[in-house]
């Protein structure tokens, strides 16, 4: 992008209508392991982090909308 091109940014259009991101990472020394200490590729990672827990507490249902979304 041009820095002209980029004067002509509205951020408040884009703060107000985009939702917020953030990007997470993780330290470099995680160990990629399962339960048992087996190794685990990172898709089976990423795969158990995201599945839904079980309940219905407020906490548990607002984490599963989030691991919902993330999926998709």
């Amino acid at each position: 992008m041009k820095s002209s091109e980029s004067e002509d940014i509205d951020e408040e259009f884009i703060k107000d209508n985009f939702p917020v991101f953030y990007w997470i990472i993780r330290d470099f020394t995680l160990k990629l392991v399962n339960e048992n200490n087996d190794k685990i590729t990172e898709n089976e990672y990423l795969e158990k982090a995201l599945q839904e827990l079980e309940g219905y507490t407020d906490e548990i249902m607002q984490k599963n909308h989030i691991r919902k979304l993330l999926k998709t």
